[in-house]
């Protein structure tokens, strides 16, 4: 069975120190569980960044980069290149949001919101962002935020179409010369009438 630097015995499947019963994932565990968890990212479209506001390093997962349409990076993109990203209209609610967070003193403060950006080639994506303060500094500042970003462009874009459809349709059932009605039978109420019902 190997051993430890300090010749403490652990077990080489899950390395647990049968001594002192901590449990330390290996390097291919490590490996495995980011490489799942990419993969998780790439499937619901869903990018993570983590910023340190003490040193203003940022990290960006590899998603989050194919979402703002660059090449991934080992830094994620300074705040003032980030900013050129967002629509000018969503702008100021960006930074609302994380001035709250910024003046928060507790872990696990958050926000969400909903806010657009544009690409360099033009093209206007929808995201959807939640945002949490995970560490603070001895004075209770804020220290670490962490956040994901959603790609929810072609949702509200099939929300809109799903909207103006019903629109179309009320408006077409509202004139209709034919008597038309809608009646909830659970409730045994009628949500809607034309006006050839109401005569």
């Amino acid at each position: 069975m190997p051993t430890t630097l300090d010749g403490a015995v652990s077990s080489s499947r899950d390395n647990k120190s049968i001594i002192t019963g901590e449990y330390e994932p290996s390097q291919e565990a490590l490996y495995e569980a980011a490489t799942l968890l990419a993969k998780a990212e790439q499937m619901m479209h869903i990018g993570s960044w983590q910023l340190d506001i003490t040193t203003e390093r940022v990290i960006w997962s590899k998603e989050l980069f194919r979402i703002f349409g660059l090449q991934p990076r080992p830094e994620g993109l300074s705040i003032e290149e980030y900013r050129s990203f967002i629509h000018p209209e969503d702008r100021d609610i960006i930074s609302k949001m994380m001035a709250k967070l910024f003046s928060s003193g507790k872990i696990d403060d958050s926000v969400s919101m909903d806010y657009r950006i544009i690409l360099n080639d033009g093209s206007v994506r929808m995201l959807h962002s939640e945002r949490v303060v995970k560490e603070v500094t001895e004075d209770g500042k804020p220290k670490i935020i962490v956040g994901i970003e959603q790609d929810v462009t072609e949702r509200t874009q099939y929300e809109e179409v799903l909207r103006e459809s019903e629109e179309r349709f009320r408006q077409l059932a509202l004139h209709s010369p034919d008597t038309i009605y809608l009646l909830d039978t659970v409730s045994n109420k009628i949500e809607f009438l034309n006006r050839e019902f109401l005569g």
